[in-house]
């Protein structure tokens, strides 16, 4: 029977510390912390198969961003940048878009002749400009014989705007950026660039970005084995290869179509062919390169010695070669182009300075981020407005790029440089995917929308419309504005695009669901002219230990608390938190994930509540009310906190137990009836036992009209003595208004002797198993007793022990008043009167210094010196008991001395 109690008991114990509130908040944080540390793991990650861990995380991030931009609302944009919109008015006035080219020609000139600096375009030129003349031409040539062709040809030449627009790209080519667009496949291993980088030497994408001024220089500190350039003997093998698998593709296709050569191709055959052909090349590097499965692994082994010669390791096999070739080369996180789609040769042929002007959507759709650099195999391109922003400013970029410091597999951008001259110009702070996080101004049209009619119009004036701030309404209003062009577009960064509706790229940004594709490009410049730059990168990871802190915190506070009280603090807390990151970390460009800590709180605070509502709130409920009305609010709480400790028995501890007792209550009683002696005793204790549970004191019982209390349980605390000794000072502050309140309705006056001492004693609920007190035992608890009791011997109010007084440190006025031996007991205890807490005032401190000398002489038994300083101390008090006591003492002793071996012990008489 015994050993079943005991289980039952070692159970209940794992559950009282392991199924609590604070456990469950701790288990919740752990839980949280892991978390966010899988989801900064993989943020930065190039790999595909994210968590759902990373995808829960990432979506909550998100719309933590789009709140921050809410919150923080509209900003000024720089007055150097502007939109030339191919809206509503222009289609209205110039027809549908795309125009015919020779207006496009037109706009460039228009522009340029007024002064902008640069002009990004927002669109792309890929095909011919087959407007109705030139159909009409081609139709009829194909009508005509032979000898009336060049007839029509010099027809076509002239209704083919193609070459205006080409020929008006070669002459203001150092002020245009040319927008491109391609795909992208997040497929391509780095590896795999060996062979991509041979296969497409000689593509158009190479060749057409080799044209461009000022190219983007990478220095990659993360290169594994032959990454950096592909060895010559394997370009070689590759390149006879990609001929053979081009002819292989081009044969295929010709046989599946039932056709002889390539010129009996249609347009669209042609088309189709061309990707098959591409298709097929790119399938060999992606999936067979260098695997069991490539047919040209044998000639790449037979060369391996040669290749091996020129290398560190030189005896390293072409097998181990291959296998740390696919292992070591780290993935490279800038987004991969797949393929371009450029603008048709008379354009590419004659520009200097090409950008793509691809979105880059987040998981829900949302635009927040911007990859400025992206990368065909080992060769890097810019975006439209980094271009704009580059040839803008006379800057060049370089990407950096290094190992991951935790993914053994991965590189990270590790900076954007910008120069100047071959100089040092800044940085741009780029995501470790070289992404930068757009700082957007606000809804559309922050920036001026200038229609593209009035640049097309002989008029020396335009119309923009921009946002501006209207003090009065405290919101930003869009306004029409007019202006001289010539003023306006100098030294301007335009870019063109459309606007119209119908016809524009709608995206989804912070601000607005349905937002102009041209005008993100527009934040992404203004974030590079004014380098009002968000920056996530170095500060966001420091969240983690924050949650950690955050998570402990709150675990305990809502524990503790109760559900209004905790959702209270929830609420401040997460208010507050919010308040510190709009005003001292979002609005100084710190990006810190926001809804990362409010969302544990928000956990925290309903999964702790409701355990607490089902496991704890209805018992402590129904506690509380037993327990409240008869005992101290820091019994009820101790019970509250641990059930577990209403039992029989207690422990051990250091305490200072409190006894107070009205003197003469016998004859009080006998003046008064029944329901006045019961009033008056009501208006005494009730103020006393207001004064015991104000100072930290626990009410062991009422016996009559004495008070018993205790100080230092349930709730241990070091400076339990002083708290009682501060509690005897206020009681009798307390009795002395009481006193006087007394007089005047006629009532018998009041006065108290209270006893005071420190030790060890045994507390707990002790009684039986039926009635039960919190109560204390010991003799330490009956040396207190005693010590109220001898009041009226010494003429005093309040007596400590000198276990009480040594705890006190000085910090109260007290005075030793007698040796004392207590019945049973053979050793003496010195005993003191408590006076005042902190100096005592002048008077008060002459007749303390007359008494301790005098008190010095009388256990000297020089009995005269004594009674005269006594003498002098009642002098300065004369109703200072103590001073009398030691008089009458002393004139005792001196008709009758006492015998020689007096030690100058009282010995009490009585318990």
């Amino acid at each position: 029977m015994a050993k079943k109690s005991s289980s039952k008991d070692i159970w209940q114990k794992f559950l009282n510390i392991f199924i609590t509130p604070y456990f469950l908040g701790i288990v919740i944080t752990i839980v949280a912390v892991k978390m966010t540390m899988v989801y900064f793991y993989e943020k930065d990650s190039t790999r595909q198969d994210k968590s759902s861990t990373y995808k829960m995380l990432n979506w909550v991030n998100q719309k933590g961003l789009d709140f921050q931009f809410w919150l923080r609302q509209e900003r000024p944009v720089s007055d150097d940048i502007a939109l030339i919109t191919v809206d509503e008015k222009a289609v209205e006035q110039e027809g549908r878009w795309p125009w015919p080219r020779i207006k496009i020609k037109r706009i460039i000139e228009n522009l340029i002749r007024d002064g902008a600096k640069v002009v990004g375009f927002d669109a792309i030129f890929a095909d011919e400009d087959l407007n109705a003349t030139v159909l009409s031409l081609r139709e009829l040539k194909n009508n005509l014989p032979p000898s009336a062709h060049a007839a029509v040809d010099a027809q076509l030449a002239k209704a083919n705007t193609d070459s205006d627009l080409a020929e008006a790209v070669k002459t203001y080519a150092p002020n245009l950026v040319m927008g491109v667009y391609f795909e992208n496949d997040n497929n391509i291993s780095t590896y795999q660039n060996l062979c991509f980088s041979v296969m497409h030497r000689e593509s158009a994408v190479i060749k057409n970005w080799e044209r461009v001024q000022e190219p983007v220089l990478a220095l990659d500190k993360a290169t594994g084995l032959l990454e950096e350039e592909t060895p010559e003997p394997w370009a070689n093998i590759l390149t006879a290869h990609k001929k053979a698998l081009e002819e292989g593709a081009i044969n295929t296709f010709l046989r599946a179509h039932n056709v002889g050569d390539v010129s009996q191709l249609n347009n669209t055959q042609t088309v189709e062919l061309k990707n098959k052909v591409r298709h097929e090349v790119d399938k060999y590097c992606l999936l067979r390169f260098l695997t069991k499965e490539d047919e040209k692994l044998k000639d790449f082994a037979a060369t391996w010695p040669l290749i091996a010669s020129s290398l560190e390791n030189s005896k390293m096999t072409f097998e181990e070669a291959a296998f740390q070739i696919q292992t070591t080369h780290r993935l490279n996180p800038i987004v991969p182009a797949y393929d371009f789609a450029f603008n048709y040769s008379g354009i590419t042929q004659n520009l200097l300075h090409m950008g793509y002007f691809n979105a880059f959507q987040d998981s829900d759709g949302t635009i927040r981020r911007s990859a400025l650099i992206a990368r065909f195999g080992n060769n890097y391109f810019p975006s439209l407005a980094l271009k704009s922003f580059l040839v803008a400013m006379g800057f060049s970029v370089n990407v950096n790029l290094g190992p991951d410091d935790i993914d053994p597999t991965q590189k990270n951008v590790t900076g954007l440089r910008l120069l100047k001259e071959g100089e040092p110009a800044g940085e741009i702070p780029v995501s470790k995917k070289g992404e930068l996080l757009i700082n957007f101004a606000g809804p559309q049209k922050m920036f001026p929308h200038v229609s593209i009619a009035d640049i097309l119009n002989d008029s020396t004036e335009l119309t923009y419309e921009q946002n501006e701030y209207d003090p009065k309404y405290n919101k930003w209003i869009p306004k029409l504005h007019k202006a001289k062009k010539a003023e306006y577009l100098k030294n301007k960064i335009l870019l063109l695009g459309a606007t119209a509706t119908g016809i524009y790229d709608l995206r989804v940004t912070p601000f607005q669901e349905n937002y102009p594709g041209l005008e993100t490009h527009a934040n992404i410049l203004d974030n590079l002219l004014q380098q009002n730059y968000y920056v996530a990168r170095a500060q966001e990871t420091q969240i983690v230990p924050m949650l950690f802190g955050v998570g402990i915190l709150f675990s305990l506070l809502f524990g503790y608390l109760g559900a209004f009280w905790g959702f209270f603090w929830a609420a401040t807390g997460t208010l507050g938190y919010i308040f510190y990151d709009k005003v001292f970390l979002f609005s100084k460009g710190i990006v810190f994930p926001l809804f990362f800590p409010i969302l544990l709180l928000g956990v925290l605070y309903l999964t702790i509540t409701v355990f607490k509502y089902f496991t704890e709130e209805r018992n402590k409920k129904q506690l509380k009310s037993t327990f409240q009305k008869y005992v101290s609010p820091a019994i009820v709480n101790e019970i509250l906190s641990d059930p577990g400790k209403l039992e029989l028995g207690g422990r051990k501890q250091k305490m200072t137990v409190f006894f107070s007792d009205v003197r003469g209550f016998t004859t009080i009683s006998e003046k008064l009836d029944p329901r006045a002696l019961s009033d008056l005793l009501n208006s005494y204790l009730t103020p006393m036992t207001d004064l015991v549970f104000k100072n930290r004191g626990t009410l062991d019982k009422y016996m009559g009209d004495a008070v018993m209390a205790f100080f230092g349980a349930p709730v241990p605390y070091p400076d339990h003595a002083a708290w009682a000794c501060r509690c005897a000072l206020e009681q009798l502050q307390k009795l002395f208004q009481l006193q006087a309140e007394y007089r005047k309705q006629g009532l018998p006056e009041i006065d108290i002797g209270i006893g005071l001492n420190t030790g060890e004693m045994s507390v707990g609920n002790m009684g039986s198993e039926t009635v039960r007190n919190y109560t204390v035992m010991g003799d330490a608890v009956n040396l207190g007793s005693r010590l109220e009791g001898i009041n009226k011997q010494y003429g005093t109010r309040i007596i400590i022990s000198e276990f009480t007084e040594a705890e006190l440190k000085g910090k109260f006025v007290t005075r030793e008043l007698d040796w004392v031996k207590v019945k049973g007991k053979l050793k003496p205890v010195k005993i003191f009167e408590l006076i005042a807490e902190g100096k005592p005032n002048p008077d008060l401190e002459k007749t303390l210094k007359h008494f301790s000398d005098g008190y010095e002489m009388y256990h000297k038994m020089q009995w005269e010196k004594a009674a005269e300083h006594f003498n002098r101390a009642l002098e300065s008090k004369p109703d200072d008991g103590p001073s009398k006591l030691y008089l009458e003492r002393c004139l005792e002793y001196k008709a009758e001395p006492p015998p020689s071996d007096w030690d100058g012990v009282f010995v009490m008489k009585t318990k």
